[in-house]
C-alpha cells in the first residue's frame, strides 16, 4: 500500500493488492481511509522510496466491499460530498484543470480579495498575508507559524477582533524578521491579484 507522505486530507491507502487485476482499484476500510490497490514487493514494506512510505496493514484493518458504500458509511455526509466530488473531478479528468479554468466565478472573486495586512521580509519576500475576510497566506517563514494556536486563541471574537488576534499573532511571530503593512478596514488595498503578481516577479529573481 502507498502513502503520499505529503499529503493531508486524503488519507493512506488501506490495502495491498492480492492479485494483479486488482490493480487501480478503489477500496476503502471501515475507519473511512481510501486509496487505490496495487502491487508491490513485500521487502518494500516499511521504506520510503522517492517520497512514497510503503506499508502493508494487519488485515483485520481491511473492510472488503465496495469503496463508495464504505465511504458512505463512515464519512459523514459534508465529508463524503468533499470525498464525492474529488472523485468525480478525477473521472471526468476536472482535477487537472487550473483553478481559474475549474471555477472562473469564484477564482475571480478570490482574486479580488483585499488584504487586511501584509507582512514582508527585509528583502521583500511575502511571508503572510491576513485579508480582509480572515483567511490567511503564508510563505517561507511565515508557514512556521502555529496558525491552529493562533486560530483556537481567537475562537469566539467578532470578525473584526479575529483579523487583529491575527495581525498580532504573525507580527509577534516573525518579530524583526518581518516588515508589516497595515490597511483600513473601509479603503481599497492590495488584491489577491496584486499579490500573486508581487510574489511571481520576486521569485522570478532567483
Amino acid at each position: 500500500m502507498q502513502v503520499n507522505t505529503s499529503a493531508s486530507a486524503m488519507l493512506p491507502t488501506i490495502k495491498q493488492a492480492t492479485r494483479a487485476e486488482d490493480d487501480g482499484k478503489l477500496v476503502a476500510n471501515s475507519r473511512g481511509e481510501f486509496g487505490m490497490a496495487f502491487t508491490f514487493d513485500p521487502e518494500l514494506a516499511d521504506t520510503v522510496h522517492n517520497g512514497v512510505r510503503y506499508f502493508m496493514p494487519p488485515s483485520h484493518l481491511v473492510e472488503k466491499g465496495d469503496a463508495e458504500t464504505l465511504l458512505k458509511k463512515h464519512l459523514g455526509p459534508e465529508a463524503w460530498a468533499g470525498v464525492k466530488r474529488m472523485l468525480d473531478d478525477v473521472a471526468t479528468g476536472r482535477d487537472k484543470l487550473s483553478p481559474e479554468e475549474y471555477d472562473p466565478v469564484n477564482y475571480e472573486k478570490q482574486m479580488k480579495k483585499q488584504a487586511d495586512s501584509i507582512f514582508r521580509s527585509p528583502a521583500g519576500e511575502i511571508l503572510a498575508v491576513v485579508y480582509k475576510d480572515g483567511t490567511i497566506h503564508t510563505q517561507g517563514e511565515g508557514k512556521r507559524i502555529d496558525f491552529d494556536a493562533l486560530s483556537q486563541s481567537a475562537k469566539g471574537l467578532s470578525e473584526h477582533e479575529y483579523r487583529a488576534a491575527m495581525r498580532n499573532g504573525i507580527a509577534a511571530a516573525l518579530g524583526s524578521r518581518a516588515v508589516a503593512s497595515y490597511y483600513d478596514y473601509n479603503k481599497p488595498a492590495p488584491t489577491m491579484r496584486e499579490i500573486h503578481e508581487e510574489e511571481r516577479i520576486f521569485y522570478s529573481r532567483g
